[in-house]
């Protein structure tokens, strides 16, 4: 079996990997009969720990996940400094000049050494704090998969450096990363009236993070990797960011027993994502992950049926791939990424130009050593990311409406 080491950057990143590993402790059974561990967990002598590592500017995140007592986390994978970073990028970017990144990239190869075949990296950040978006940019060209926290469009969290900071990291983030997955705080909070704090939210997208890998940790009729899921669904190499739709929502839904039938009907509604998007108008590609008991046959059938109401372009065979696996509760995820991303990310920009018009709290940065340029430069990689959903869309859709397929035949 492959194997996946999990970072966990930043007091977000490390509130998200706690719920994670609760998660993979229950779905493995470790407390009791341990199975399928080999992907996530590392074997020693005295049990299992999670493959992982926890990374703060601040030790305090990490100083509580370690005060739970959980005997999966290893004392020895924690990276911290005695510092935070305020919330501001250039804080969390600085620390190569004292080694941090050189210490953190040693434990990362150390890791590395004891998988015999590793599939991949995955980060867990959000990319509007200093730690998750600065440091997360150092580390960005090293790693592969990336789950990301976006600012709300409301700004609930209330940091006035988080337009800086989601634009500074995406401009890295769309030339490193493999596969970026979206969330935001308010999408999930939305998701169900039961949600009230981050620990719900947190606990949504470890759920998300388990399905994306519950093909491959357990039996079922289609398995796929992170690689296979990569070469699938990202057709241009910039465009490889996805959001996701899921249904049910467990702990707050599992009282009730779904037909596949009936959660495929209501999967694909705007309340189901766990990221801002608009009207989805076109999608390039998608992956559909049942859990449970389903025959092949009612799969694909669904799948289509999931297919259809994402409008996928036309000239892509299979648009919607599938991932299968019989542990647990029935549920399903879709992810898929197209033209729905595009209004939260000219939003992301449109709140970035406003202060940076202004210039506000640039002096932050630039006493950190960073120059104005690099602003603009980021500013202007995410524009030409938007464009790029925008074109190849209208390009493909030209085509469709001008072009005969039948004299090909």
């Amino acid at each position: 079996m492959k194997e996946i080491l999990t970072l966990q950057v930043g007091n977000a990143g490390n509130a998200i990997g706690q719920q994670f590993w609760d998660l993979m402790v229950n779905e493995h059974d470790i407390d009791s009969k341990p199975q399928n561990t080999q992907m996530l967990f590392q074997e020693y002598k005295q049990g299992y720990f999670a493959r992982n590592l926890m990374i703060d500017m601040d030790p305090n995140s990490i100083d509580k996940i370690l005060a739970s007592n959980n005997p999966i986390y290893n004392p020895d994978n924690t990276i911290n400094l005695k510092h935070g970073c305020s919330n501001i990028y250039a804080e969390g970017f600085k620390p190569y000049d004292c080694g941090f990144i050189d210490n953190v990239v040693d434990k990362i190869n150390k890791q590395l050494e004891l998988l015999d075949k590793p599939n991949a990296i995955q980060f867990i950040q959000s990319i509007s704090g200093g730690c998750g978006s600065g440091f997360g940019s150092l580390l960005s060209e090293r790693l592969q998969v990336h789950h990301l926290v976006f600012p709300s469009q409301n700004n609930i969290d209330n940091n006035p450096f988080a337009s800086y900071n989601t634009i500074l990291a995406l401009n890295k983030l769309i030339e490193f990363s493999d596969l970026s997955f979206c969330y935001d705080n308010q999408s999930i909070l939305k998701m169900n009236h039961f949600f009230k704090d981050y620990g719900d939210i947190n606990k949504v997208i470890a759920r998300t993070m388990s399905d994306l890998t519950s093909g491959m940790r357990f039996r079922g009729h289609y398995s796929m990797d992170f690689n296979k899921f990569a070469v699938q669904t990202v057709m241009f190499p910039r465009l490889h960011f996805f959001a996701s739709m899921l249904y049910p929502i467990h702990e707050f839904e599992s009282h009730k027993k779904y037909s596949f039938s009936y959660m495929c009907e209501n999967l694909i509604q705007k309340r189901r994502c766990s990221y801002d998007i608009g009207q989805i108008e076109r999608t390039y590609v998608g992956q559909i992950i049942y859990r449970g008991n389903i025959t092949t046959s009612e799969a694909e059938e669904l799948a289509i049926k999931v297919q259809k109401q994402l409008n996928p372009v036309y000239w892509m065979p299979n648009p919607i791939g599938i991932q299968h696996s019989y542990h647990k509760e029935e549920s399903i995820n879709v992810f898929f990424t197209g033209t729905c991303l595009v209004q939260s990310l000219k939003q992301l920009s449109q709140n970035f130009m406003h202060q940076f018009r202004r210039h506000s709290y640039v002096h932050y940065y630039v006493n950190l050593g960073m120059d104005e340029m690099e602003f603009t430069e980021a500013e202007s990689n995410v524009c030409d990311l938007i464009s790029e959903y925008s074109t190849y869309t209208s390009a493909y859709d030209e085509e469709e409406e001008g072009f005969d397929d039948s004299v090909l035949s």
